[in-house]
């Protein structure tokens, strides 16, 4: 998919922002799906490329990123439900430690 330089811009601000948590990041480092080459990087591009050309003019990017996010949870549902127990106090921060995707959380509740 061919995206001109407008939507290029926003191509590279949303994968440049959205992460790739639990298979290619560490306890210690998030990596970005701008950088990563797993295969669900590369259909998280794909998706986001696809939204930037097509309905770019209906979905804001925090949309595009929601829709990202819910490949996230098909993909992912046990991080994804250990980290929303965790944002909403109802599971200890500790439990998510060893994840991938851990490393934003545990910045956020650990003291």
């Amino acid at each position: 998919i061919q995206l001109n330089d407008e939507e290029e811009v926003r191509f590279q601000k949303i994968i440049g922002s959205f992460t790739c948590d639990y298979c290619c990041g560490s306890s210690s480092y998030v990596t970005k799906i701008a950088q990563c080459g797993c295969s669900h990087a590369a259909a998280w591009k794909g998706v986001a490329r696809y939204l930037v050309k097509y309905y770019g003019d209906k979905y804001t990017d925090e949309q595009i990123t929601g829709e990202l996010t819910r490949w996230k949870g098909a993909w992912y549902p046990k991080g994804m439900v250990d980290n929303y127990l965790v944002y909403t106090g109802q599971l200890s921060v500790q439990v998510v430690k060893n994840q991938g995707g851990a490393v934003g959380i545990l910045k956020q509740f650990s003291a």
